[in-house]
Order: structure tokens, then sequence, then C-alpha cells
């Protein structure tokens, strides 16, 4: 009896024995890290192509993870939610991006990690930034459908050449070309008998040609000869047009010494002070007031510039206000005022951020969009913000962070961050209860209750 028993509980360890190593096998198989510490990380994707669970994670093609699971969500417009199990060994650094590529050339999906050059990392359970890049396919039909249309276009080209070329080239096209090399060459040696006959009449008719040649050189002889009466005649006709002329400046000369007379008359009457021009000569008045003016005019420009807000004020999104000016026209003098008084402006801004977001939930729960994280504390006023005056900075854990758009309520985020994106590619949204930074799910999660 004591044999029966133990024999049975011999199977019964063999059996939960089989059962441990079938299971690890399984988990092996699928790409589980038996032996190693990991950790979970979750992404957004809008499709995901073809990913399937246990599909690769790499880094430069190196393996430093699988997709654990993917879930399907109709409640966020159907979006794919994909948990990644990554190695403890490799930290992920913040804004590092998920991008689901090919692995291979039969189109396998994996995804490909890349890593930012943040000095700060993820912890587990954050969200990372996900991409889709275009498969093969597409790739492929991006590159061939302009050769196709290209070579279609030389198709339709070549056929209306060969037939315009079929219809001149015909039968009676034919013999119309036959029948006109025919005239060619008949015309050719009528034109060969004619320079022939041509030659011969040149042959016969030398001496005459010869006679006319030194008949030509006999007439310039002569005319060489009349040179003197030539000139004579051509002088005869010179001094006619002088007298013609002499007769035509005369009387234009009458009339300039009218028309200067009159002109006289005038400023006579200018120099006596007569009539409105005189007046403007005589009296500087006018002058003197257009002056004054022009120098009125120069100084409230320059006040414009150095204090634009006292005359430009425009209030935009909760009473934020912005104004524009050309620094090169300002002294050196002038800029340090208007950067002390952008540097104002900015405090005066960030005290009325911090007065809404207070305003605007009782628990301190607002979101925003993240758009710069250093170790090193920014300029509000560089050009690295691109004139945004909205930005605030929250500093915690030896990190400066930089956020613009702050809004209590979560379905504007989607509006804010496509906005952040144009200028910033590597923005993404974040949630801050009682100025500490989470993350917009857990952000979301406290604002909805669930």
């Amino acid at each position: 009896m004591q044999k029966k028993n133990r024999k049975f509980l011999i199977y019964g360890i063999l059996g939960i024995i089989v059962l441990v190593v079938t299971y690890f096998g399984i988990g092996f198989l699928k790409g589980s890290q038996l032996f190693k510490d990991t950790s979970e990380y979750f992404v957004y994707y809008d499709r995901v192509d073809g990913l399937n669970t246990s599909s690769l994670v790499l880094v430069n093609g190196y393996k430093i993870g699988k997709v654990s699971k993917i879930q399907l969500l109709p409640d966020k417009d159907c979006k794919l939610l994909v948990t990644l199990e990554l190695q403890n060994d490799y930290p992920i650094p913040d804004s590092s991006v998920a991008t689901i590529v090919s692995t291979d050339l039969m189109g396998t999906k994996g995804i490909e990690m890349k890593f930012s050059e943040s000095k700060t990392f993820h912890k587990a359970g954050d969200f990372l930034i996900g991409k889709t890049q275009e498969n093969l396919k597409d790739q492929i039909s991006a590159e061939v459908l302009p050769v196709k249309k290209a070579v279609e276009d030389l198709m339709v080209e070549i056929t209306d050449v060969i037939n315009i070329v079929s219809g001149v080239f015909n039968e009676d096209t034919r013999q119309n070309l036959e029948e006109s090399f025919a005239s060619l060459r008949n015309s050719l040696v009528h034109l060969e008998h004619s320079v022939g006959r041509l030659d011969n009449i040149m042959a016969k008719e030398t001496d005459d040609i010869v006679d006319i040649l030194a008949n030509v050189k006999t007439l310039s002889d002569s005319l060489a000869a009349s040179s003197d009466e030539i000139n004579n005649f051509i002088s005869n006709i010179s001094t006619f047009s002088d007298t013609l002329t002499a007769l035509n400046l005369t009387k234009t000369v009458n009339e300039i010494n009218s028309v200067v007379t009159k002109v006289n008359d005038v400023v006579d009457k200018v120099n006596r002070g007569e009539g409105t021009l005189g007046e403007l000569i005589k009296d500087n008045t006018l002058a003197l007031q257009i002056e004054n003016a022009a120098m009125d005019l120069d100084k409230l420009l320059t006040d414009i510039r150095v204090h634009p807000k006292k005359y430009i004020n425009l209030s935009v999104f909760g009473g934020k206000s912005y104004y524009v000016t050309d620094e090169g026209y300002l002294s050196d003098k002038d800029l340090e005022r208007m950067k002390k008084q952008q540097e104002k402006d900015l405090e005066d801004t960030e005290k009325e951020l911090q007065k809404e977001m207070k305003a605007e939930t009782k628990t301190g729960l607002y979101f925003a969009i993240q758009i710069l994280s250093s170790p090193n504390k920014a300029d509000l006023t560089s050009r690295e913000f691109k004139s945004h005056t909205d930005v605030f900075e929250i500093h915690n854990e030896g990190r400066y962070r930089y956020f613009i758009y702050p809004h209590s309520n979560p379905k504007y985020t989607n509006t804010h961050l496509k906005s952040a994106k144009d200028e910033f590619p590597d923005a993404f949204p974040v949630a801050i209860e009682k100025g500490n930074v989470i993350t917009y799910d857990e952000g979301r999660s406290k604002y909805t209750g669930k």
C-alpha cells in the first residue's frame, strides 16, 4: 500500500515539473526574459500595422525587450495601447520615441527605440512617445507611382508618333516622295546645263566686260577732277541753309526776350511780398511751425519704440499682452530699458498665470504641454521659446521644466498639443497637481474620477 502511494506521489511530482517546464518553455518561445529583471512601459498608437505580442523592441538592432500586450481602446477614439516589457539594464531617457518599423524584408514588425539626449529617465509605468514608420509597400508605391505615370505618358506619346509616321509614310506619300526626288534630279540636270551655258557666255563676252570696267574707271577719274566744283556746290547749299537758320533764330530770340520780361515781373512781385508765393517767402512762420511739428513727431515715435505698451496693448486669451517693436532703431540705452521692461512683463505674466492656475480648479490639478526639460535655468525672453509669453517654469528633482498652454479641462489637450508640435516637435502633454508634474493619464484619471 505504501509502495502504491509512493508511486502516485512520484507521478504527481513529475506532472508538476512537466507543467512548470511547459509554462516557462512557452514563455521562453514567446521571447519572455525568464531570469532578467524587466519593467513595463506604455505607448499609444493610432495604428500598429501588423505589430504582435512578442514582437521585438530594438535599439540600433539590439534587443532590449518585447511587446507583451496590445489593447484596443474604443473609448479613446479606437487608439491602441501597447505594453512594452523592457530590461531594467537599459534606462529610457525622457522624450525617447518608440517607432514601429519593419525589421526585415518580409515585413516583420518591431519597435525601434530612439533614445533622446536627456539626462533624466522614465520610470516604470511611464508613457512613451509613439510613432509609426511607413511600411515597405507604401514606400515602394510612393517611388514607383511617379515612374509608372511617366512611362504611361511616354507610351501615349510613342503611340501618337507611330500613328503620325504611319500616316505620313503611306503608299500615296511614298509615291509622292519618289516623284519629288525624280523632279529634283531633273532640276539639278537643268541647273548643270544652265551653268555650262553661263560659262560659255562669260567666255564669249569677256572683252565686253573688260570695256565696261574701263568705262567705270574713266567716270571715277572725271569725278575726282571735278571735286573743286562739287565742293563749291556744297558750300552754296550750306550758305543758303545758314540764311534760313538766321531768319528763324531772330524770331526765336524775340520770343525769349518777351518771356524773360514776364518772368522778371513775377519775381519783382514775389520780392515785394505780393501774392501767396510772396507771403510764403517773406514770412517764415509756416516753416517754423512745420519744423516744430516734425520735432514733436520724432519725439512721439521714439517714445512709442521705447514704451510700446503705452500705445499698443493687445489682450489675447486671458489678458496677456503682446507688443512688437523694431529694435534696430533703438540706442543701447533704450535697448537696456526695453530689456528690463520685458523681464518685468514676463514676471507679471508668470504671476497672472499662477493666479489663473489656482483659480481654475480647487484641487490644484491642471494640464499643460511640456516643451523643454533642462538641468540649467533658461531665459524666458530668448528666441528658443519662439515669442511665447505664456511659458512657465517648474523646478524639481534638479531640473527645470518649461510648459505652455495651461488648461483645466483635458478635452482641450489634443488641440493644444497639435499647435505646440508645429513649433516644438518633441512636445508632450503632462498633468500638474499642486506644483508637481505627473503623467497625463494619471492626471486625467484624477480629473474624471475613474
